[in-house]
This record gives structure tokens, sequence and C-alpha cells, in this order.
């Protein structure tokens, strides 16, 4: 795996962790300034979680290509054995958030020299 093929995995593998902080941020953002939703109208709501909603849209098919990608890379992959292997998938599919950008780092990151 060459070097930009890398870092273009670790950016995909480090959105979802970005996305849950920009809607923590949105959200927090939305409860201090109650202006945000005094209007009432659908259009007002439609226009603000639009973004939202379509980020949500990208961040799952993210997810889920991610978890086919590291699926075929941990059986692929001679340095673990099959433990740790049964470990990672467990991870990676119960708290992807986290587990990703982890994986990333330790095993395509560091753990591989480039083709």
């Amino acid at each position: 795996m060459n070097r930009q093929t890398k870092i273009i995995l670790g950016v995909a593998s480090f959105w979802p962790l970005c996305w849950i902080l920009i809607l923590f941020a949105f959200l927090f953002l939305m409860a201090l300034t109650d202006e945000l939703f005094q209007d009432d109208t659908a259009r007002t709501h439609l226009f603000l979680l639009l973004p939202l909603y379509m980020l949500l849209v990208v961040t799952v098919l993210d997810i889920l290509a991610l978890l086919v990608i590291y699926a075929i890379d941990l059986i692929r992959n001679p340095g673990l054995d099959n433990e740790k292997k049964a470990l990672w998938v467990a991870v990676l599919v119960l708290a992807p958030f986290f587990a990703m950008p982890a994986y990333w780092y330790l095993y395509v990151w560091v753990g591989r020299p480039e083709e």
C-alpha cells in the first residue's frame, strides 16, 4: 500500500470521529442559542438539519466501506493470530468510531512498510 492510499484510508478512518465532534458542537451551539429554532417552520428546521443528515449518510457509508476494507485487511494480515483477528472484528463492529483510527494507525500506517 503506497503512502497516498494510507493517507486517504486514514482520513476516511478519522472522519466518523470528526462527524461526532461536529454533531456535538452543533447541538451545543443550538442549546446555547435558542434563536436557531425559535421559528417553528419546517423550512427552518430542514435548512439547519439537512447538512447534518447528509453528513450522517456519508458517515454511515464511510463506516460500512471501512468495515469491508478492514475485514479484508484483517484476513490478509499475517502478523495477527486468530484470537486477535476475532477481537479486532468485534471491536471494529461495536466501536467503529474509536477502533478504526486505532486499527489504521497500528496496522496500516505504522505496521506495514510502503510497497
